[in-house]
């Protein structure tokens, strides 16, 4: 008998979860996620990570690093949106599709775009490796080295990959204390507790 069929529906609906609760990250094929391309992007201009990214998640990326390198291009009608929508959940959603929808629209008719920063990102995804690379590579060295050669997507790439995730990683960078005190941190919850019991009384399934 397959071990794993003593779980039953539990894989299904824990997978079902995962996607329901990370749909803001990787739900780009469904509709009405809150799908946010900033993970997409960061992941895509980190190489330690990018070669994960499928063909599509490619191709996703490029289209929204443009929309993000143009926004400069379209704050007054960001600013115009903004007094438009009214500052809800529901308002911004909308204006954040409006500008999105903008923003396209400005890329379809411009007939000569930016050509700098068209350059760049083409070349970006020349350069672009589907392997892992031999060994961690330090990404402010790698964009700082890269700095004449990408000018605008170096700046977006420091902008986008120096926010932290957590507070923890930040306390990890600058800070042997952050690791001895972060089991102190993580404050148990009920949610906590109810993986951690999950997992310590089916240990031998794992």
């Amino acid at each position: 008998m397959d071990r794993w069929s003593l779980l039953g529906d539990v894989p299904r609906l824990l997978a079902h979860e995962i996607r329901r609760r990370f749909a803001h990250v990787i739900g780009f094929q469904e509709r009405e996620t809150g799908f946010d391309s900033t993970y997409l992007i960061a992941t895509f201009l980190d190489p330690n990570v990018s070669y994960l990214l499928s063909r599509i998640e490619q191709v996703l990326a490029k289209r929204e690093l443009l929309i993000m390198l143009y926004k400069p291009i379209t704050h007054e009608e960001e600013i115009r949106l903004e007094a438009l929508y009214p500052s809800t959940p529901l308002g911004s959603r909308f204006a954040r599709l409006a500008r999105v929808a903008t923003v396209t629209q400005m890329m379809d008719q411009v007939t000569q775009p930016p050509k700098l920063t068209d350059d760049e990102v083409e070349a970006y995804m020349k350069n672009f490796s589907s392997k892992a690379p031999p060994s961690s590579l330090d990404l402010v060295e790698f964009w700082k080295a890269r700095e004449k050669e990408y000018p605008e997507l170096s700046r977006l790439a420091f902008d986008l990959l120096a926010i932290p995730a957590t507070s923890a990683a930040v306390e990890r960078v600058f800070s042997q204390a952050g690791l001895a005190t972060g089991g102190r941190k993580c404050q148990t919850g009920p949610i906590l507790l109810e993986i951690e019991c999950l997992m310590k009384y089916n240990k031998k399934y794992f």
